[in-house]
């Protein structure tokens, strides 16, 4: 069986024959989830653990598997994700989630080191074998597949240089300092509840890194899957491309950058302007919010697998509720394609690897590509949290980045206000970026967060000088992003 990598909004599709009835099944956020990999030997070497190490199948695109151990835990890690697992004494495994349908046996000890695994996922059955991988090829291995990744990471350069040193010892040292953020390490570490799904943790407070963790084996230089925080990085694109003259003003029309689709701009469609596509009022139907509650086809999945996903995404109905924003990643794609053309490049990722972007010096960075070869905006991106960082401290310093402005303070003022007086869980959508706020000790702290699935965040508080990092696996929980900062972010900031 030849799986092949579907992640849309914030799914991961399956194969066309059974997607349309996964789909509706939240477990498989997860499972296809499980279809990236990446990970460099330092953090799995082992001399004497039967079962840490790379292992691989021979199943096309998705060939790979890494047994890493944090603790006395063990993880599967088959993606820019990973899946705690339960082993006994016999090499029988499965999964510590009783909602993740992987199981398995570890077989052929030699050495003190099992050679393959038998492995389970969702009723698909495969076997891996023990590999040998150099560790400066990991990342190159891992996504070579040109027809599945592109990758935007930029040249090491003197305008490259870290501009966070390593914030080990600083962390530990401000740690010992702060007793609620030794508390949510704490639970973090011991796998409590929600808490032991979180991989990695950054805080940058003016200016300076002072706490950086990562847990569930994960290490600084492995990428993590973003999913929609995807649409953020892709609105900060577009504010690079006004700047640059490429985009000349939002309130133009989109068919006017899509000539080739005006086929598809009739009626009021005609009105429809990059600024609709930016506050996603009025939407190109399908409701992500909805997804579960109806019948409606899979229109994630087959945008996904289409010749032309844009003309696909241009075919589907017009969703319009004055005042409102229907929650959906195709008007992300309708705007990735309006990019693409505008900046003359040939895929929304090489803007981003060769434009204004380049001087924030991303490093392991790639995008999903889609059927029709485009980058997947609305989800696709993969980075490692530290250049989450880097996002965030650039809408915290409107633009600026090492003395140049990438794009105008003005973009970043406008396109961070709320679109709309509609809220979803309090937050307000702005340019593909939520308005939130936090309070402590009654005062209130407006704040601007990038979201994706699963508990991938951004989060500053300008007025804090402020920027918060998380990765995570909740597919299964709550994100607490939230909750990290009002408990234990504010508190220990805020004095």
């Amino acid at each position: 069986m030849k799986l092949r990598i579907k992640l849309c909004d914030w799914t991961i599709g399956s194969p066309p024959q059974q997607r349309s009835n996964l789909i509706r099944q939240p477990i498989f956020s997860l499972c296809w989830v499980l279809c990236f990999l990446l990970f460099p030997a330092k953090a799995i070497a082992s001399d004497v653990d039967p079962y840490v190490g790379i292992y691989k199948a021979d199943i096309g695109l998705i060939p790979y598997t890494v047994i890493k151990k944090h603790g006395q835990r063990y993880f599967a890690h088959v993606s820019p994700s990973s899946v705690e697992l339960v082993i006994d004494e016999t090499g029988k495994f499965k999964a510590k989630n009783a909602n993740i349908d992987i199981y398995g046996q570890f077989k052929k000890k030699q050495g003190g080191r099992y050679q393959l695994k038998a492995v389970s996922l969702y009723g698909v059955r495969h076997v891996y074998h023990r590999e040998v991988l150099d560790p400066q090829k990991y990342i190159s291995a891992l996504y070579s597949d040109s027809q599945a990744y592109s990758e935007f990471s930029h040249p090491v350069s003197e305008q490259c240089a870290a501009p966070y040193p390593d914030a080990l010892v600083a962390s530990e040292r401000w740690l010992k300092r702060t007793p609620k953020m030794q508390s949510l390490v704490s639970k973090i570490e011991g796998g409590r509840l929600d808490y032991g799904m979180i991989n990695s943790l950054l805080i940058l407070k003016d200016g300076e890194l002072v706490f950086e963790r990562y847990f569930n084996g994960w290490q600084a230089s492995e990428p993590h899957m973003m999913l929609s925080v995807s649409k953020s990085l892709t609105s900060l694109l577009v504010g690079m491309a006004v700047k640059q003259g490429a985009i000349e003003d939002i309130n133009q029309s989109a068919v006017s950058y899509l000539p080739d689709y005006k086929v598809y701009f009739q009626g009021d469609r005609k009105r429809l302007t990059l600024r609709h596509l930016l506050t996603m009022s009025p939407s190109l139907y399908w409701d992500n919010w909805l997804r579960h509650q109806d019948n409606s086809p899979d229109t994630l999945g087959t945008e996904f697998d289409s010749d032309d996903s844009v003309a696909y995404v241009l075919s589907q109905p017009l969703s319009v509720t004055k005042g409102s924003i229907t929650y959906s990643g195709r008007m992300v794609s309708v705007m990735g394609e309006i990019l693409r053309v505008a900046s003359k490049q040939p895929s929304v990722s090489e803007y981003a690897r060769k434009g204004p972007l380049s001087a924030l010096c991303f490093q392991n960075a790639f995008w999903v590509k889609q059927e029709d070869q485009r980058s997947n905006v609305a989800g696709g991106v993969v980075l490692r949290p530290r250049d989450m960082l880097k996002l965030g401290q650039l809408v915290l310093n409107e633009g600026e980045w090492n003395g140049k402005q990438l794009f105008d303070a003005d973009w970043i003022n406008e396109s961070m206000k709320p679109a709309s007086s509609s809220e979803a869980n309090g937050n307000k959508y702005s340019y593909f970026w939520w308005n939130s706020a936090y309070y402590h000790q009654g005062k209130k702290y407006p704040a601007i967060k990038a979201v994706g699935y699963g508990g991938q965040e951004i989060a500053i508080v300008k007025d804090l000088d402020l920027v918060v990092v998380k990765t995570a696996n909740s597919f299964f929980s709550g994100a607490l992003i939230d909750k990290i900062m009002t408990d234990d972010v504010l508190p220990t900031l805020v004095k």
